[in-house]
């Protein structure tokens, strides 16, 4: 029963992490640059993949496909704890993906964002990992 409660404390918090990303974008100006010539330069700036867009609009989908993601990798996990702890419990490759996963954006958080993201993306990967471990030993 711990792995199963770690498993839905790993997927609570990558969902509100997820939507607090989504609110830091639409919501706030959080996720915003500080410079507004740096903003300026973003939405003048074309991407060589797409002339139509720009990377200003690169920043916003990025953000939102991030947050959205972490928010659904959460509510799926959190609905197999809740609804199918059995079929989670058997299902070791995805847990191990979602272990994996879960550790992928802790990094990025670690290597490319802000020291509160990495913070707070670890408490999700150590919940899975600890829940994964409990799951492989018994």
């Amino acid at each position: 029963m711990t792995e199963i409660i770690l498993w839905a404390i790993g997927s609570i918090s990558i969902s509100l992490i997820g939507l607090l990303h989504v609110r830091g974008i639409f919501f706030t100006r959080e996720l915003y640059p500080k410079s507004r010539e740096l903003m300026d330069t973003m939405k003048n700036s074309k991407l060589e993949v797409d002339e139509n867009s720009n990377v200003w609009k690169a920043w916003i989908g990025f953000n939102v496909g991030f947050g959205v993601g972490l928010f659904f990798m959460g509510v799926i996990g959190g609905y197999l704890a809740i609804q199918h702890a059995e079929l989670l419990k058997t299902e070791r490759l995805l847990l191990m993906f979602t272990v994996f996963c879960s550790g992928v954006f802790a990094f990025i958080a670690y290597r490319f964002l802000i020291k509160p993201a990495f913070y707070a993306l670890c408490l999700p990967f150590l919940c899975y990992l600890a829940a994964y471990i409990l799951i492989m030993v018994a």
